[in-house]
């Protein structure tokens, strides 16, 4: 693995912006990796939970609606990030990145950069946690210090991605947390920067999901940590389509029987053949 670098300065770190649902998601990673059948090796979670007081085995009432879900979908996103960067891609911006690590535990081509987009105390946090434990980068890593509610393409073009080649874009458990309009302009304005052959990886959920028994716990108790659910997503291929994008849709029960993992409470089918857990790749389509 190569040496990167990291060009993180001045970011103050602040544990209260690190929210609940990201070191949840952490944890989950941590516990993945500690299997001997782990779809994947995320040794740097274990240090963000100590870095927040969280003990590594630490678990979470949700857990138990989401079940295998967190290792699924990063499996899912870590191989269709891995195939860009084989089929050329040196670019990969991570929108509410957390306490993400794919750009210290993916193997990534020379010169490939990951930009980091989060709030500065969020991205303060990880900082502080990678320079303690010396952890260093696989990539160029370039921490976007922002707000997705703001003008943050301003500040993405200011740390130097390049518009002109393609861009892989990850929206992992970022878009339910945003309303509607707020993920149609996210994708709007992600399309307006990379060029054709770019990539854009979402996770969503839809309606039937979240008002299953499963699925509001889980709503009630990330509600209660102030990061409540505000949208939902019935046809991503549609909705992506109406943005320029054409969509590579999976289900996650598709995906747990791939991996050979049992399917989420939340998108069990027992009860409901509609619930769904989108796990969706989009590439541009071509525009002149």
């Amino acid at each position: 693995m190569q040496k990167g670098t990291s060009v993180a300065n001045g970011l103050d770190p602040d544990l209260s912006q690190v929210g609940t649902t990201a070191l949840i998601a952490a944890s989950a990673r941590a516990a993945e990796s500690r299997r001997t059948d782990r779809l994947f090796d995320d040794n740097v979670a274990s240090a963000f939970l100590t870095g927040a007081g969280w003990c590594s085995s630490q678990s979470h009432p949700s857990a138990e609606a989401l079940g295998d879900m967190f290792a699924i979908r990063t499996k899912f996103f870590d191989d269709r990030l891995t195939d860009f960067a084989r089929r050329g891609g040196r670019q990969l911006v991570i929108l509410g990145a957390g306490l993400d690590s794919r750009s210290l535990r993916l193997e990534w081509p020379q010169g490939t950069t990951v930009f980091e987009v989060d709030r500065p105390g969020v991205l303060g946090f990880k900082e502080s946690v990678l320079d303690r434990n010396a952890y260093r980068p696989a990539s160029r890593r370039v921490p976007v210090a922002t707000d997705l509610a703001g003008d943050w393409r301003t500040d993405l073009l200011a740390a130097g991605i390049a518009t002109d080649q393609p861009v892989a874009w990850l929206a992992e458990g970022l878009l339910l947390y945003l309303t509607e309009d707020q993920g149609g302009k996210l994708v709007e304005t992600v399309t307006t920067l990379g060029s054709n052959g770019s990539l854009l990886l979402i996770e969503h959920l839809n309606r039937v999901a979240q008002n299953t028994p499963p699925g509001n716990d889980v709503t009630r108790l990330v509600s209660s940590h102030g990061e409540p659910w505000v949208s939902h997503l019935d046809d991503p291929a549609r909705w992506l389509d109406s943005a320029g994008w054409q969509a590579d849709v999976h289900d996650i029960r598709e995906l747990a029987k791939a991996y050979a993992r049992p399917v989420p409470p939340i998108a069990d089918d027992r009860d409901s053949s509609d619930r769904r857990i989108w796990c969706v790749a989009a590439t541009r389509k071509p525009h002149r």
